[in-house]
């Protein structure tokens, strides 16, 4: 693709961006309009003087109608008969019917297919309609109890108190629409993802959870339709099992067949929409029950996503003409009734594994904001990262005040004094211990090798790069590996880990041991600024731990190599660098002392009093003597 031709294509994404912008500020402003018609009606029946308390109460309760609607889903069904028998709901089988709406099968479904349902008390055959809505309304006709379940799609299983809970409500609340949350089954959303022998994964599934013995498991084995961020289910627009009395539906009246689009169309939300924005009903939510939706390939899940959004657009089109309105979103708030467990809270959109890290991203916001409350810290939000398993702890540590030292960014920054480093070597390789979030990695130019266990890129990479995501000792204790990534011919070399001086000085032997004499290895926060900063056990969002021993230690076994110190910024806080050459492959001296030298490291041999005792022991450069060694790398480069 050339300039040209990319130019465009950022320019359509634009006006795409902006059209779907214009639609979210057209629907939000017919809610706010909405919003004031509903506002306005209910205080002029307040000035009517029209009691809304019903003293009377609800209705007996003689029972329920369940109306299911199928199409070649013989298997589906059975289950979702299965969860519609009296046992599984917990009702007398006399207060429970199941009238089975086949709407074109084929083979057509009979009465005597189902004699293991006895529930089952009529199959009404429908040809001639793609859309099911005729057939549901022909079963609100020959329901014969007063409350009546519609369920739109019969590839549906119900938690098991659904009937229980339209119970209570029939025979406490007058007029009640009731709305039974959906879900889909499976570890994802059906729309994203295409399973092959569907049904027998789920059978396995189902099995493993224990249904329909345990018939609320289903929460476990389930998402939230729609993929948005934070969806709740009591925020709908339709149900696909709507329940509501006869009463309601003979003065609202039953499904638009209007609708004749294969499936219903938006049928079954303009007739949710309709019902529960009545003012004469009362809108009622099971936040504890279910609805739970079988992948069997249905209308719109067994499309493309260009194929469902045409499609969808068609039924959004068609929906406008029915009603003269497009708009579906629900203002009306809901009554909520029955029990809630931890199951049915946990239930995530999108994805049971986007579940499991936006609760990750959630505990580590918690964290931060917890430590930041405690501490009295304010100003901008801190950015957030997916790391797994813990938040930043730059973030959740209280923060340190600087000393104040002059900050120079342009100076002194440490990423700058990288940048002056890798112009200056010109590296054909580059190697990076502790790659976090990538700002160092990100200022090579040329191919690269990082390793950090726990690293979440937020900067762009210029060049080849691979990051191994483990612990550094894991990595060099692969010989194969590290023989193969160190055939390359690394001239710089970054770490910046475990701020441990035990780890860092086994980082600079291995690192030292397979690269050439050529090399320039930089060591991170070897001069912090503040004692505390110094220490092996972090306190404050600013640490550089007591990596500043390997400077003794190298001053002390190994004079000879090049040590430069520089007083490096990070942040508001200096944590220095230093810049090490002369390196010596062969030089094996810090290999047969290891052991002693670990010990002296973890005892207090090479410890310091202070800062000021810290920085007279080191080989500080200033940036002068800086400037002077990056031309010496550079003309080493050159030649």
């Amino acid at each position: 693709m050339n300039s040209l031709e990319a130019l465009r294509a950022e320019i359509q994404l634009l006006r795409q961006r902006n059209q779907a912008l214009a639609r979210e500020l057209r629907i939000t402003r017919e809610k706010d309009r909405h919003l004031m018609r509903l506002t306005d009606r209910f205080y002029r029946r307040f000035d009517e003087g029209i009691d809304f308390s019903d003293a009377s109460g609800g209705a007996p309760f003689d029972g329920i109608s369940f109306v299911v609607v199928a199409y070649n889903i013989p298997r589906h069904l059975r289950r979702t008969l299965t969860s519609l028998s009296p046992s599984f709901q917990g009702i007398a089988p006399e207060h429970l019917e199941v009238i089975v709406i086949d709407n074109g099968s084929s083979p057509a479904l009979r009465k005597e297919d189902f004699q293991e349902f006895p529930q089952v008390a009529k199959v009404i055959r429908v040809d001639g309609h793609p859309s099911p809505v005729s057939g549901l309304n022909q079963g609100i006709e020959a329901a014969k109890f007063s409350t009546i379940a519609l369920m739109i799609d019969g590839a549906h299983i119900l938690s098991p108190g659904v009937a229980r809970n339209t119970k209570s409500i029939v025979q406490s609340v007058p007029r009640p629409v009731i709305n039974v949350p959906q879900y889909t089954l499976g570890p994802a959303s059906q729309n994203l993802r295409s399973v092959e022998n569907a049904f027998e994964v789920e059978e396995e599934a189902l099995r493993e959870l224990g249904w329909p013995a345990n018939g609320y498991a289903l929460f476990d084995y389930a998402v939230i339709p729609g993929e948005v961020v934070n969806k709740h289910t009591l925020d709908a627009i339709e149900t696909n099992c709507l329940i509501t009395t006869r009463e309601v539906l003979a003065d609202c009246g039953g499904y638009d067949e209007r609708f004749d689009e294969a499936g219903g169309g938006l049928a079954n939300i303009e007739i949710f929409h309709r019902l529960t924005h009545d003012e004469s009903n009362q809108y009622i939510s099971f936040p504890g029950e279910g609805s739970f939706h079988q992948d069997h390939g249905g209308t719109t899940t067994a499309l493309t996503s260009e194929q469902r959004d045409k499609l969808v657009a068609e039924y959004y089109e068609k929906y406008r003409e029915v009603t003269g309105d497009d708009k579906n979103f629900s203002l009306r708030p809901t009554m909520v009734f029955g029990e809630v467990s931890n199951c049915n809270r946990t239930v995530p959109t999108i994805s049971t594994e986007y579940g499991q890290a936006r609760q990750s991203i959630l505990r580590q916001l918690a964290d931060i904001y917890i430590s930041r409350v405690q501490q009295n810290v304010q100003g901008p939000m801190p950015s957030l990262t997916l790391k797994a398993t813990h938040a930043d702890e730059r973030k959740i540590r209280p923060i340190l005040s600087p000393v104040g030292l002059p900050r120079d960014d342009e100076r002194l920054g440490y990423r700058k004094l990288m940048q002056k480093l890798h112009k200056a070597i010109k590296p054909a390789a580059y190697f990076e211990i502790g790659v976090d979030d990538g700002g160092s990695i990100s200022l090579a130019d040329c191919p690269a090798v990082g390793i950090d266990p726990d690293f979440e890129l937020v900067h762009p990479l210029r060049r080849p790069t691979r990051i191994f995501r483990q612990p550094s000792d894991t990595f060099f204790a692969n010989d194969s590996l590290t023989e193969h990534v160190f055939s390359m011919n690394f001239e710089l070399a970054f770490i910046d880990g475990m701020h441990l001086s035990e780890f860092v000085l086994r980082d600079f032997m291995n690192v030292e041991k397979r690269v050439s004499k050529g090399c320039v290895v930089v060591v991170d926060d070897v001069l912090p600024e503040q004692y505390v900063m110094a220490q092996r056990e972090r306190q404050f969002n600013a640490w550089c731990g007591d990596v500043y021993k390997l400077i003794f230690v190298l001053q002390e076994l190994r004079p000879d190599l090049h040590i430069h110190v520089v007083p490096a910024m990070a942040g508001p806080y200096r944590k220095g660098i230093a810049v090490i050459s002369n390196l010596d492959p062969a030089n094996d001296t810090l290999w047969t002392q290891y052991d002693a030298i670990e010990s002296r490291l973890k005892a207090d041999d090479y410890d310091v009093e202070s800062i000021d005792a810290l920085e007279s022991r080191m080989p500080i450069c200033s940036l002068e003597q800086f400037d002077e060694l990056l031309g010496s790398l550079e003309e080493r480069s050159a030649s």
